[in-house]
This record gives structure tokens, sequence and C-alpha cells, in this order.
């Protein structure tokens, strides 16, 4: 994330100006993919097919509808999501200098509870972590003594209640209204002694804000389902942020720093509406299969908006989304009416722009289109069901670095690319009563 105020002088080259934020991870390196994990409890086996088959935890993330199809009063848990982040990107840091970073990375729990207000009409409670990036890596090229250090830590919370109504035994509708709490923080730090500089820069800032969703499931017969869900824009309410970035270089015989920090800056994180159409088809405790198609809508507003202290300057972090379309696609099959086998497949195109140098300083996330697998294995007794499954994510695709030109000698930006691995082991369980 750049900050538009902090300038250097003329008198460094263009990897001099952005070496303080230095490499393609900048924000956040899958900050612009809408699923970096998938979530829910049959859902999570299914590759995220919850639009109209999920009813208890998975209708209230997914199509809060289906909660009026859960049979029993439910307790729902993911007990445990554990994972591996990888990235990996092709002179990020400098001509020769890839950006090699891993991490292992512990996800708090879903939870969720379903009860019956009335006969046909369910209310439930859930609170999802929809997406955690934990990151603390340094990458050292003692052959030239250039050495980085990044310290990353976001994570968002969507908590809330949803509520849902059956017509009949084919119609229900259902809505939710959950708050949305983000907390990000960053240091970064570079030494570079081929062009003798070094910066650092510090980000950290706290957002609040509701979002509200709406659905409707169709059940025309005893097996095919259908169910559509709206959500609408992030509404902010509270957020705030701080800002600290310092440079120095001597080049050509002359010293020069530069220093810039804001305070109280005002902090907002605006997730976009987004759109849900699935479809499905079960036959209960043998064989189901459910296909999601998902509209993400094009969004772009002011992360960060404030004044640097020193000078009174404005300190802005623009950030602005494409429109995508994902896909979630599953299948269930029962052995012996209790042991579930699930699998999926699902999409989580990059909403970032395109690559573009003239955009760079703006420090928007690489594009990196990526590709979700899931697979779980379960077990269901009368009251209890319980899955040990894994999501593997994977992708590749442009992000920012240098690279050399060889006819004037001289260190270039340029868009290489940028490969991102994910792999999450997840333990779900629901208790019915």
């Amino acid at each position: 994330m750049h900050i538009k105020a902090i300038k250097i002088s003329p008198v460094f080259s263009a990897v001099v100006i952005g070496a303080i934020f230095f490499c393609a991870l900048n924000t956040r390196a899958n900050e612009a993919n809408y699923q970096q994990y998938v979530i829910g409890d049959r859902a999570a086996g299914m590759g995220g097919a919850g639009a109209a088959l999920g009813t208890a935890l998975d209708a209230a993330y997914y199509n809060p509808a289906g909660l009026a199809y859960t049979k029993q009063r439910t307790i729902s848990v993911s007990a445990s999501l554990y994972g591996w982040q990888k990235y990996n990107a092709d002179d990020a840091l400098y001509p020769a200098e890839d950006a090699k970073t891993s991490s292992f990375i512990t996800v708090p729990p879903a939870m969720g509870m379903v009860f019956f207000a009335a006969p046909q009409t369910a209310i439930g409670l859930g609170a999802f972590v929809p997406a955690r990036y934990s990151l603390s890596d340094i990458l050292a090229f003692p052959r030239d003594h250039n050495y980085y250090n990044i310290t990353i830590d976001d994570q968002t919370l969507m908590i809330g209640p949803s509520a849902a109504h059956a017509f009949s035994e084919k119609w229900s509708v259902g809505i939710g209204i959950y708050g949305i709490y983000r907390n990000y923080s960053s240091l970064q730090t570079v030494y570079l002694d081929t062009i003798s500089y070094t910066g650092t820069r510090n980000l950290k800032y706290k957002t609040f804000g509701l979002l509200g969703m709406a659905g409707v499931q169709y059940r025309p017969t005893e097996r095919w389902r259908f169910g559509l869900s709206a959500q609408c824009p992030a509404i902010d309410i509270w957020g705030n942020g701080e800002y600290q970035a310092n440079e120095e270089a001597y080049q050509d015989g002359v010293f020069i720093k530069d220093f810039g920090h804001a305070d109280n800056m005002d902090a907002k994180y605006k997730i976009p509406a987004k759109f849900t159409v699935g479809a499905g088809w079960e036959k209960e405790k043998a064989f189901g299969i459910g296909l999601d198609l998902t509209w993400h809508l094009a969004n772009s507003y002011n992360r960060l908006n404030g004044t640097l202290d020193e000078t009174g300057e404005p300190a802005i972090a623009e950030y602005i989304n494409r429109s995508v379309v994902d896909v979630n696609v599953g299948a269930e099959y029962y052995i012996a009416n209790a042991y579930p086998i699930r699998a999926g497949f699902y999409t989580a195109f990059s909403a970032a722009p395109d690559a573009d140098l003239k955009e760079q300083e703006k420090g928007y996330p690489g594009q990196i289109d990526e590709y979700g697998l899931t697979a779980s294995v379960g077990r269901e007794l009368d009251n209890v069901t319980m899955s040990l499954g894994v999501n593997y994510i994977f992708g590749s695709g442009d992000d920012y670095g240098y690279t050399l030109d060889g006819e004037h000698n001289t260190v270039v930006q340029s868009i290489n690319t940028a490969r991102e691995k994910q792999i999450y082991i997840f333990f779900n369980t629901s208790y019915m009563f």
C-alpha cells in the first residue's frame, strides 16, 4: 500500500523510489482474491458450493434462506484451521533477487448456532474469519549485501445474526446482518548496499463496518435445489490508521533523507456488493452435487486518508477492485449412509487492476488468479456430525518487480511472474439437539 505524499528527491533512480515499498507483496499478495480459503461445514468439503444446498452454519455465510431448512437446533464449529502459505515472485526485490516467502498460519474457528423462533422460522448467529494472512520473513542476499525484512498480520472477522422463514416446503427467504472488523499491521525494512540505501515503512489500521445479505431458496422437487443471494456493499462505521516511513541514501557524494508520519488517519474497508446463484441436486444420505456462480462487483475508494505531520501534505492510500465472477462446484457421496466423502473445486480470480507500471506506485496487489481444491471425509451420527478435510489453493500471475536494462546498464521497474500456494487443514463438527 502506497501513501502518495511520501516523496523522494529526483537524485534517486527508479529502484530507490520504489525500494521502501519493495516487493510484490505490496498490501498483501492475495488480498484481491475473494476466496482465500473455503468456509463452512458441508460446503468446506464441496468447494464452497453452498447457496442452494447450505443449511445451519453454511447458510449463515452463503445464503441465509437455507436456515429455514435446518432440521434441528444446531451448534456448529470449525474447530481448527491450520495452514501454510507460500509466495514466490521473480525479481521482485531487485534484479536476480526473487521474493520467496512462506509462513505457517492458524485461523480462528468459524462457529454458529441455529434455533427456531417458530415452526417455520429459524434464527442463526454466526462468526467467521473470511480472510487471514500472516507473514514474518527475512530475505537476505549476502553476495550484494542487500537485506529485506517484512512482517504482515491481516485478519477480518465477520459476526452477526441471520433469520429465515419457510413459506412452504418449496420456498424460503432469509436475511443476515454482520459486523465486519478488520485489523491490519505491517512493518517493512530495506537495506541495499548496492545503492547505499536504507528504508523503513510501518503501517497499521483498524476498521469496523456493517454488511447486509438477503437470499431465497427454491426446492421445486424432492431432489432439486436452487438458491439466490445478494450482499450489499459494506457500510463504514469507524476506522483509524497510522503510517510512518523513513528513507536514507548516499549517492554521488550527496546524503539525502526523508521522513513521513501520519496519525489518526481515516481508514476504510469497503467490501463490494456480490450476487450468487446456485443449483444443486441431492438424495439425502446418498449423493449430492452443487454449483454456484458469484459476481463480485467493482469498487474503488481511499483506504487511508490523512495528512503528514511534518508538511501537512495529504497522505492517501488508494484502492480499486475490478468486477470478477467466481465458480464453486462440489459433490458428495455417502458410504453406508453415514460416511460422507466430499470433493470440490473453486476459482478465486483476482479483482486487482491489470499490472501497469504507471500505476505501480499506488501499491495495488499483483494480479494473481487462484484456484482451489477441497476434499473431506466425515462421520454422521444421529446427533453429531464431523469431518476432516484439506483445502489446497494455487495460482500465478503478474506482479511488480525490477529488471536490468542492458542497453543503459540501469535498474528499471518491470512486470514479472508471481506464484502463490496455500494449503489448509480443517476440522468441522456439529451437534443437533
